[in-house]
């Protein structure tokens, strides 16, 4: 017969602390380039012709494309432990996400905050929004899996 091994309390807590530890060691990195890109956005909202520091966009996005590449790499590596809830399954989907939109929408308007273009500020929320919107339904469907695993394992997590 199939039997599906039970999953204790502990393993379970060992499980989500394992990805939510790779998750914060990962998280640095990346802040730091979302922070910049919409500084920088908001510079160019108030004045379009404002100078953009385009290399260190450039920068901060290369170290947060590694951070997270790293990061999927790490939680690739943790073994699921219910696949009812698929905690580690929905991660990888936000994170492949961020990764693709690293590559795409993140870096089409680093170009455009670095040309001489008008409505720069448009231009990137054009390309922003709807990767936000759909990084965001993942984001929830995380946030809806932590609450459905806790609840399931009867833990609290203490940090996240």
């Amino acid at each position: 017969s199939c039997k599906q091994s039970k999953v204790t309390t502990a393993n379970a807590i060992k499980f989500y602390d394992s990805i939510n530890h790779q998750i914060n060691l990962t998280r640095p990195l990346q802040q730091k380039f979302i922070d910049k890109l919409y500084e920088c956005m908001s510079q160019v909202k108030d004045d379009n012709m404002a100078l953009v520091d385009t290399d260190e966009l450039y920068r901060d996005l290369d170290s947060a494309k590694i951070s997270n590449l790293f990061r999927l790499k790490m939680i690739k590596d943790i073994n699921e432990v219910d696949r009812d809830i698929n905690y580690k399954k929905k991660i990888i989907i936000s994170v492949e996400l961020l990764t693709k939109y690293y590559n795409n929408e993140f870096d089409k308007c680093i170009k455009v905050l670095g040309s001489n273009q008008q409505d720069k500020f448009e231009n990137c929320q054009t390309l922003m929004v709807p990767a936000l919107t759909e990084l965001k339904k993942t984001l929830d469907e995380i946030e809806q899996a932590k609450t459905d695993f806790k609840s399931k394992y009867k833990f609290t997590a203490p940090t996240e």
